[in-house]
């Protein structure tokens, strides 16, 4: 029994120790501060370039210089974003939030630690603890105009339009001659079942287009508003002006739709083969993803132009995709009387006989 107590001894010596903490590192010089502030500074402006290997590698080193510092770990959340946007890697954006939430313990009263952890849940679409830092952020700045639309993007992710509203419309009350933010107002007021909220809304969308006559968006929106009143033409030439800035931003999906709406517009004036010809580059802007709409139009044009056969094969791809009850209804009816009108060609080609 004395035998086995003198062995337990050393061992309970030893778990005590091991379940110690480990002792933090030692208070930075003077020196060493001076020189991991000039490092984080320098950090910043890497991630600024896009340069985001080196921003982690100096990130690492102001780490080691000042372990302590807000700073020192506000470079290394930031750096760690874009190196986690980069890599899709979720323990990058994990280690980049640890550092964040040290930056904001250290410093609690400056915005910018608050903002890089919540566009780090943003980036991981976690949009409510984005917007619990975002609340903090505007309480500490309340101008910030990256946290005024990070918060109204995160309340559109979250199917809150009248919180997304409220956003947009503090956000334009610092800076009226946003046009993104005109535009996303605009569309948020034309859904209202408000007259007022509608007639704002229109005006918001030609505001929109004033603001930023580049905006495939906005025009887009514009365009769509123009058709919808009739204006065919001018909906064709907003389109038209929105394809080239679509093209230019090198989003497929974004060009694809904006190709998708000049098809249908041109559809709507009977220049068929046009529309045969816009559908189908729709479709060839991303060979993986065919849009159900662009399928289902390009069927009915084909039809239209005689080409039953591949028109029917397009309304069947299309079928196969569309949710629309309405639209289902119409693709179902077509290939209805499609195969009505086939059977009956059968039929009277046997009466007929040889």
């Amino acid at each position: 029994m004395k035998q086995r107590s003198a062995f337990l001894g050393p061992l309970l010596i030893l778990a005590a120790c091991a379940s110690e903490p480990p002792a933090p590192p030692p208070q930075p010089s003077a020196a060493d501060r001076a020189r991991a502030a000039e490092g984080a500074a320098i950090a910043a402006q890497l991630v600024a370039e896009n340069e985001i290997e080196k921003a982690n590698e100096v990130a690492d080193t102001v780490l080691e210089l000042d372990p302590y510092a807000a700073s020192s770990h506000l470079a290394a959340a930031r750096a760690g974003s874009r190196r986690g946007v980069a890599e899709l890697d979720p323990r990058v954006y994990e280690e980049a939030v640890r550092h964040a939430t040290l930056a904001c313990e250290a410093d609690p009263e400056n915005a910018e630690p608050f903002y890089v952890r919540a566009k780090l849940q943003f980036d991981r679409m976690h949009y409510s603890r984005a917007l619990v830092d975002l609340r903090r952020v505007l309480e500490l700045d309340p101008a910030q105009l990256e946290a005024l639309q990070l918060a109204a993007w995160s309340h559109h992710s979250l199917n809150e339009p009248r919180a997304e509203r409220a956003a947009w419309e503090a956000l334009l009350a610092v800076s009226a001659s946003d046009a993104r933010a005109t535009f996303r107002l605009a569309e948020l007021l034309l859904a209202s079942a408000e007259r007022e909220d509608k007639k704002r809304g229109q005006e918001l969308l030609v505001k929109a287009v004033e603001l930023g006559p580049e905006d495939d968006l906005a025009l887009q929106g514009l365009a769509r508003l123009r058709a919808e009143q009739g204006d065919a033409a001018q909906a064709e030439e907003l389109l038209r002006r929105a394809l080239a800035a679509a093209a230019a931003s090198g989003v497929p999906l974004r060009h694809g739709d904006i190709m998708f709406s000049l098809g249908a517009v041109v559809q709507q004036q009977g220049r068929l083969e046009e529309a045969r010809d816009l559908y189908e580059q729709c479709l060839a802007l991303e060979p993986d993803h065919d849009d159900h709409r662009a399928l289902g139009n390009l069927g009915f044009v084909l039809i239209e132009l005689g080409e039953k056969a591949e028109g029917r094969r397009y309304l069947e791809q299309a079928l196969e995709q569309e949710t629309n009850k309405r639209v289902r209804r119409r693709i179902e009816d077509v290939l209805k009387q499609l195969e009505e009108k086939r059977a009956e060609n059968e039929q009277s080609g046997e009466a007929k006989g040889p």
